[in-house]
């Protein structure tokens, strides 16, 4: 672990923005996960002596596009803990296949000493990234290496694109609409201490370029591009990495990818750091519009302070027209997020804490509001997802541990699917064919 007086060092290096534009709205976000010993390398699916093989079978598809391209549900990925065998301080993790048609589940990797998390497939389904987390030794001398991995959509021709210390945050891990490029968080050293730099890795050069760290853009966190693949939003809840409470703040910002300018794209105000009791305001959680026209992102006033109020907003995507889908005033009780655009662009859906659970389907251009409500012993939700085709959801209910369900967006059911998953787990749910698993004797 990096001493905590270095890690410190790097709050010094952050410079606000000299002038932010204003938008007259309000809203919130939840907090990123945070780091544990999980990540993701999938490994040969093979288990020595065993009597069950798992067969996995891969085709070229295309995942959901906006209306009239839309695919077939396929199977949802999630991440659970297998338990080691003997005493270890690992936190052993594998990747886990389940049909929500049928309600079966299969163990994609089973690696006692390999840790896995956070798969993302490409979005032509050929290739997936995952982070990984390596255990060599025991007790004290247990040593955990991390790193994000590639690999075929067969789980082969595996190789490492970054090493990490400790962990990749790979929850901050985006594919390029085009498959060629992934955005990520990661932390570098600068000027005797640490920052966070947004950056672009090249798949078919092997090189990383930086649009922007700690001293132009605050803490970045939460990249999303655009559909053109020219543009990435982010927010700077990267400030959750910081040790200790440091109450956030800033923009939702712009990057061009092609140009390399980075600027804020919505208004904020002081730093809510800032102690002068004045307002401030915290966007994040940015969400493209499938054509790429809007964002929809969620908006806090004075985080952590009493009469704070939460909303979730869409703009243009030039920073033109900020409109609140919603808004609670609760004196920092409120909880709305994360926010996720169906494939075919007509719903945004976000769940709302406050009292009562609630999913809510909004229509963006008149902001009628289907609301299904959710049972208060759900917990707090993440990790919400449209299927490829864009009739159900997934989501995860938090808590001391984690558990799935999946909603139609039609005749609003909820349905159980997976429970007592990791805290803070990770969700993927694949176009039908990207993967399908069944089980064989083996001899």
């Amino acid at each position: 672990m990096r001493d905590l007086e270095e890690r410190l060092r790097g709050v010094d290096l952050v410079s606000a923005p000299d002038e932010w534009d204003a938008i007259e709205v309000r809203a919130w976000t939840r907090r990123p996960p945070k780091h544990r010993l999980a990540a993701a390398l999938v490994a040969l699916l093979v288990a020595i002596g065993s009597t069950v093989a798992v067969v996995i079978a891969f085709r070229n598809v295309r995942q959901s596009e906006p209306a009239g391209g839309l695919q077939a549900n396929g199977l949802i990925v999630y991440v659970d803990a297998v338990p080691l065998p003997g005493p270890s301080d690992f936190e052993n993790t594998d990747l886990f296949a389940f049909d929500p048609e049928s309600g079966e589940e299969v163990n994609l990797t089973n690696t006692p000493t390999v840790a896995e998390r956070s798969p993302v497939w490409s979005p032509d389904g050929t290739k997936v990234v995952y982070e990984q987390s390596t255990a060599q030794g025991e007790g004290q001398d247990l040593e955990v290496a991390a790193a994000l991995v590639v690999s075929s959509a067969d789980l082969t021709d595996a190789r490492v694109i970054r090493r990490c210390e400790g962990s990749c945050g790979s929850h901050e891990l985006a594919w390029s609409p085009d498959g060629t490029r992934l955005a990520w968080v990661a932390e570098e050293r600068a000027e005797g201490g640490w920052v966070l730099a947004l950056q672009v890795y090249e798949f078919s050069s092997d090189s990383t370029t930086t649009l922007c760290d700690s001293r132009s853009c605050g803490w970045p966190g939460q990249p999303a591009w655009s559909s053109d693949g020219s543009r990435i939003a982010f927010s700077n809840t990267g400030s959750y990495r910081l040790p200790g409470p440091f109450p956030p703040s800033g923009p939702i910002w712009l990057a061009d990818v092609r140009t390399g300018r980075v600027a804020p794209m919505t208004g904020s105000s002081e730093p809510c750091s800032g102690g002068t009791g004045e307002t401030c305001i915290f966007d994040s959680a940015p969400v493209w519009s499938p054509d790429g026209s809007s964002i929809a992102f969620v908006r806090t006033t004075n985080p952590g302070r009493p009469g704070a109020t939460t909303a979730v907003v869409i703009v243009g995507a030039d920073g033109s027209d900020p409109r609140a889908l919603s808004e609670c005033a609760s004196n920092d009780q409120c909880r709305q997020g994360p926010v996720a655009w169906s494939p075919d662009g007509r719903l945004i859906a976000y769940i709302d804490r406050y009292d009562q659970p609630v999913l809510h389907l909004v229509e963006p251009n008149d902001g009628a509001d289907t609301q299904i409500p959710i049972p208060s012993s759900i917990g707090y939700s993440s990790n919400l997802l449209w299927s490829p085709d864009g009739t159900r959801l997934a989501f995860l209910a938090e808590g001391r541990r984690s558990d799935l369900f999946t909603v139609d967006s039609s005749t609003y059911e909820l349905h159980p699917a997976a429970s007592e998953l990791p805290s803070e787990s990770d969700l993927a749910w694949l176009p039908e064919g990207a993967i399908e698993v069944t089980e064989t004797d083996t001899l």
